[in-house]
């Protein structure tokens, strides 16, 4: 819904390079997550940290999802339920 009616299908090659750039974008993202998290244990009196840290949790879960259904479009085995609980997890931050 997100990309409108742009052409998402992939050529067989380019779906492994997305894959793969999905899984890469993953890790940095839980790292770089895990690095503000442990910054905001020893720096506990400054809300534009926890602000910070709430909208990249925001921007992570929302490619992650739009990244899951592109793939999933082209034909990836990933669970409907992994993709859900990423848009209940972009709510929930969205409320946070």
């Amino acid at each position: 819904m997100a990309l409108g009616s742009a052409n998402i299908i992939l050529p067989d090659r380019e779906r492994i390079q997305y894959k793969l750039s999905y899984e890469r974008f993953k890790v940095i993202a839980t790292i770089c997550h895990l690095i503000l998290s442990i910054i905001m244990l020893f720096i506990k009196e400054y809300p534009l940290l926890d602000a910070i840290c709430n909208f990249y949790l925001l921007y992570a879960y929302s490619t992650m999802t739009i990244r899951e259904n592109i793939l999933r479009y082209n034909g990836s085995t990933m669970q409907r339920w992994w993709i859900w609980h990423h848009y209940l997890c972009v709510f929930l931050v969205g409320l946070l």
